[in-house]
């Protein structure tokens, strides 16, 4: 999400996710038929972010939210099988933040 909202002390992540998302937008159309999307996750609660992350931080990254968690990587993962499982969705960016775009 810091392509949208950028954070100070982060700008090679920022570019980088900025970066992904255009080269999505890029493949699907030089690549057409075939469909190319990408999805934009908000923190997602995986193992490892659980072990690195301080519970502080996690708690006030998501605070703010709308839906003030983090994803389980089960809830991450349903939005790339949606992405697979439509044939018309190309050249899309699929936010799944819990609302972390409103704030």
């Amino acid at each position: 999400m810091l392509t949208h909202r950028p954070m100070k002390g982060a700008p090679l992540p920022t570019a980088l996710g900025g970066a992904a998302e255009y080269l999505a937008r890029a493949l699907a159309m030089d690549l057409s038929p075939v469909r190319v999307n990408a999805v934009c996750p908000g923190i997602v609660l995986t193992d490892h972010v659980k072990q690195t992350m301080p519970v502080a931080m996690l708690q006030s990254m998501v605070a703010p939210l709308p839906v003030p968690r983090g994803a389980s990587p089960e809830e991450a993962a349903k939005a790339y099988v949606y992405l697979m499982l439509n044939g018309y969705a190309t050249g899309q960016i699929l936010p799944v933040d819990g609302g972390g775009l409103l704030v």
